[in-house]
């Protein structure tokens, strides 16, 4: 709800929050609710295939807060996650770290995750250096997919060769953060990690996360304003709004 409600409540709208289960059970329900004519616009977060096309053929303005390639003139305030994976790379590189290794979730219908990784991927090939591994979560349904993939892959995680991670969201780090802290692998002295986010999480992890801020509140406060426009006035200012990121400095880097 990142600034969302803050700028609907100045003209008088207020926000219905639908999630989807895991097993998909309550999508019918809820497009039944939205077809019903309660509703002035939609709001997209992240949201299968079959649910986005489902969701545009109701009618209504759409605005989204993710960046859907398969769905031709979408209209989204995004951040620029190309340019925040560069980012994270060159402050990996700034601390002297050769040896780096790259997780995110293998998500092809959302492009923020391969764009972060893709980012971080050309600095590294534009300095000679190779990643050491990469690793792609399968995409949610459960977040328990994550603890269990990074036990399969414990082998790779826990080379002695790697120095620094760059994980493409929040919630994945803080898996890494538990991973490594029941193999005694301490951050940051061990090994170092940065992410991509800057969600409430990172304050609270021991060590704090240092990450590439994804500037929540604003996108939202935009996606809703946009999304006002194309309601009231029938039009929109722009088809895609993109943010440009930065680095927030914690505590889970060190130079090497």
């Amino acid at each position: 709800m990142y600034g969302i409600e803050e700028r609907l409540s100045k003209d008088g709208y207020s926000l219905s929050i639908f999630s989807v289960e895991v097993d998909s059970s309550n999508f019918p329900s809820i497009l039944n609710d939205i077809k019903d004519g309660m509703y002035d616009g939609i709001l997209l977060g992240v949201l299968q295939k079959e649910f986005v096309e489902e969701l545009f053929k109701v009618g209504l303005p759409v605005v989204s807060l993710n960046e859907y390639g398969f769905i031709k003139d979408l209209h989204y305030v995004t951040v620029d996650n190309f340019l925040g994976g560069k980012i994270a790379a060159k402050y990996l590189l700034d601390k002297n770290h050769k040896d780096i290794g790259v997780i995110y979730f293998d998500s092809r219908q959302i492009n923020n995750f391969s764009e972060r990784r893709n980012g971080f991927y050309e600095v590294l090939v534009q300095n000679g250096i190779d990643l050491s591994f990469e690793l792609k979560v399968p995409p949610p349904p459960k977040l328990e997919v994550i603890g269990s993939f990074l036990e399969e892959n414990k082998e790779i995680l826990l080379s002695n060769k790697v120095t620094a991670i760059f994980s493409s969201i929040d919630i994945i780090s803080m898996y890494l953060f538990s991973f490594f802290d029941k193999y005694r692998v301490k951050i940051p002295k061990d090994l170092s990690i940065i992410s991509f986010d800057n969600s409430m999480y990172c304050e609270f992890l021991k060590p704090k996360l240092t990450s590439i801020d994804h500037h929540h509140k604003k996108l939202g406060y935009l996606a809703a304003d946009l999304l006002l426009s194309k309601v009231s006035e029938n039009k929109y200012y722009s088809k895609k709004v993109i943010l440009e990121p930065n680095i927030v400095e914690r505590e889970s880097i060190i130079k090497r």
